[in-house]
């Protein structure tokens, strides 16, 4: 995995994380 696309999952992540 491409740290890149690790950013964008990591993003993802804090955004659903901050959701609940």
């Amino acid at each position: 995995m491409s740290k890149e696309s690790f950013a964008i999952s990591f993003s993802k992540a804090v955004k659903l994380g901050l959701l609940f």
